[in-house]
Formats: structure tokens, C-alpha cells, sequence
């Protein structure tokens, strides 16, 4: 399962449908507190995680995640629209695999990515 956690609704909800039709199971959440709850009752292969959100940052909810011994081998993508070089770099630092800059690549590479990193989907036998 791929969690997305994007303030934005239509945008987390657009980026849940294309990775299904993708083949991964993916669920979009529209703050960091429903996500840090979702976490405790399932793991994902990969959290997509927007850096501007109300009441949590996601820098927050990522440093929160990694603080979390149960958490902290849950990869997480940055998806922002925050192009400050801090943020990155913080980012990372935090332990995000990758950031990806909103707006900047197509949705295709966008999509390619994100499976990539969360590797190939679960086929039912």
C-alpha cells in the first residue's frame, strides 16, 4: 500500500487513482495526524508526503515517523511544492528517500517514480 498525505484533497486523491490504475493499492489522507494514525494499524511500502501542510508540517510527520522505532523503516517521498534548497536538504537529512518538486515532472515520471520506489505491485495469485 502507497500512503499519500497531501492537504490538498483533489491533489492526493488524483495521485491515489493514477497509482492504482498503476496496479498499487494506494490511499490518500488529507493530514499528518490521520496519517501518523494510520501508520499504527498499517505499514506502507512508500508514504508520499506534501512539506506545506496545516496543523503538521511534513517535516514534522516525518521526523515524528523516524522517531518512532515500530516507524522507522517506512520510506518516505517528499512531494512539495517547496523548492527551498533547506527544505530539501532537511528533508533528506530526516531520512526522506527522495524529494520530487510538484509541478516540475509530468505526472507519467511522476508515477514511474513512486512505484519504483515503493517496488513492484502485490498480484493476486
Amino acid at each position: 500500500m502507497i500512503l499519500i498525505v497531501d492537504d490538498q484533497k483533489d491533489m492526493g486523491a488524483g495521485l491515489e487513482r493514477l497509482l492504482r490504475y498503476a496496479g498499487h493499492e494506494s490511499v490518500s489522507v488529507t493530514g499528518g495526524a490521520e496519517a501518523l494514525a494510520m501508520l499504527h494499524l498499517r505499514k506502507p511500502s512508500l508514504l508520499v508526503l506534501d512539506v506545506n501542510m496545516p496543523e503538521m508540517d511534513g517535516l514534522t510527520v516525518l521526523k515524528t515517523i523516524k522517531e518512532h522505532a515500530e516507524l522507522k523503516d517506512v520510506r518516505i517521498v517528499m512531494y512539495s511544492t517547496d523548492t527551498h534548497p533547506e527544505t530539501i536538504t532537511e528533508a533528506k537529512r530526516l531520512g526522506a528517500v527522495d524529494f520530487l518538486i510538484k509541478g516540475s515532472i509530468g505526472f507519467e515520471k511522476l508515477v514511474d517514480r513512486i512505484c519504483e520506489l515503493a517496488g513492484e505491485p502485490k498480484t493476486a495469485d
